[in-house]
């Protein structure tokens, strides 16, 4: 089990909220029809989840003021069963709450976050220098998947999100107090790297 950890909608910048941490309960079925539930604990005792940790390719995050990604500190496989780190990982810290006060058993069914629809380029500008404007046509609050080459490695590509454009051209952003400010550091090489925020 692999699970990447952000500060989440309560820990922005403003708000400071304690560490971040994972609370988890893995359910496996077995062929028979039994289940088996492995809660994440402190101990370290036979059925326990217990996890193992590294630095991510995410920096920061914030949900108004944006995101830092170096693609060049991606782990392979990080979440599968057979990886093998390069160097060793660092056991996780232990969280401080109680999981029982912090809920009981945990919800065993199963939410997912479905993408509603999809929104394609509609127009691409470029008003200033190295600055692309990119239209989906479509003021919308979601996720923006980009695949991209780009054969030097550390090459920083900022993405600005506005609603609106300057008489020049350029992407306004009404609200100063979120930048919403996305800094994806490349891999780099002459592979397709994929990225989505």
């Amino acid at each position: 089990m692999g699970v990447l950890v952000g500060a989440g909608w309560y820990a922005q910048s403003t708000v400071h909220v304690g560490d971040k941490s994972v609370l988890a309960l893995l359910s496996v079925t077995t062929s028979d029809g039994k289940t088996a539930y492995f809660p994440s604990k402190v101990s370290g005792t036979t059925g326990d989840l217990i996890f193992d940790s590294a630095a991510s390719p995410v920096s920061d995050e914030d949900v108004y003021i944006g995101e830092k990604y170096d693609a060049r500190l991606e782990q392979s496989g990080w979440s599968s069963c057979v990886f093998k780190p390069a160097s060793p990982w660092n056991r996780a810290v232990a969280a401080t709450h109680d999981p029982v006060k912090a809920g009981g058993i945990l919800n065993t069914r199963t939410v997912q976050i479905l993408v509603d629809r999809r929104y394609s380029v509609v127009n691409v500008t470029q008003p200033a220098g190295d600055d692309y404007v990119i239209d989906f046509g479509q003021n919308i609050a979601g996720l923006l998947k980009m695949s991209l080459v780009c054969p030097v490695p550390g090459t920083n590509i900022l993405i600005h999100a506005g609603e609106s454009l300057h008489p020049d051209g350029t992407v306004l952003n009404q609200y100063s107090n979120s930048p919403m400010i996305t800094n994806y550091t490349c891999k780099g090489g002459s592979d397709l790297e994929g990225y989505t925020t």
